[in-house]
């Protein structure tokens, strides 16, 4: 079995062949074609030939990329892929394409220090490279360290593995626990 490092689903995919390869095939066209999550949702209801779906929602110069897509999409229905794979996939998109306005709620309503938020902030805004560690209040333990400038190879998943990583440290301090945010260049 044989494994490919594809950043666009973060992860490991493993058996290019049959729906995994096919699910890889439309992730991979998406990011050459540099489409948006709203552009893909209108593929995959263009492809389930939805009357609703309008290609009049799309930008021009994006019409035949996004009609190619949805042939692909069409053509892989018909040799078997369910169509809740792509369902997940574009769920995953649009989790990843929101990830930094719901990191900067999430922000806004954590329990710590205005310049603590400001920075967090920033690291999303700004995209800066450094390491970040999250400490429970009080103690000299890390409960995380992350090295951005690694994650930021990933640059389309940064926002959401950070939304990640906090919702992670909140389950782990607990309700009215309270965390300090490091910072170092």
């Amino acid at each position: 079995m044989s494994e490919t490092h594809d950043r666009s689903l973060g992860g490991v995919i493993r058996d290019k062949k049959g729906e995994q390869g096919q699910i890889v095939e439309i992730s991979r066209y998406c990011n050459q074609h540099s489409l948006t999550h709203e552009e893909f949702e209108v593929a995959y209801f263009v492809a389930l030939g939805s009357p609703l779906t309008d290609m009049d929602t799309v930008l021009e110069e994006k019409r035949d990329v996004v009609r190619k897509l949805s042939e692909m999409m069409k053509d892989f229905f018909a040799k078997g892929l369910p169509l809740n794979k792509v369902a997940e996939l574009m769920y995953f998109k649009r989790q990843v394409a929101e990830a930094s306005e719901r990191f900067i709620q999430m922000v806004d309503v954590l329990d710590v220090t205005q310049r603590e938020k400001m920075l967090l902030k920033n690291i999303v805004q700004q995209r800066r490279s450094g390491t970040l560690t999250v400490r429970q209040k009080g103690s000299n333990t890390p409960i995380v360290i992350v090295d951005l400038t690694k994650l930021l190879e990933g640059a389309e998943l940064f926002d959401y593995v950070l939304l990640d990583m906090f919702h992670r440290v909140q389950k782990k301090v607990g309700t009215g626990g309270k965390i300090e945010v490091l910072w170092e260049n």
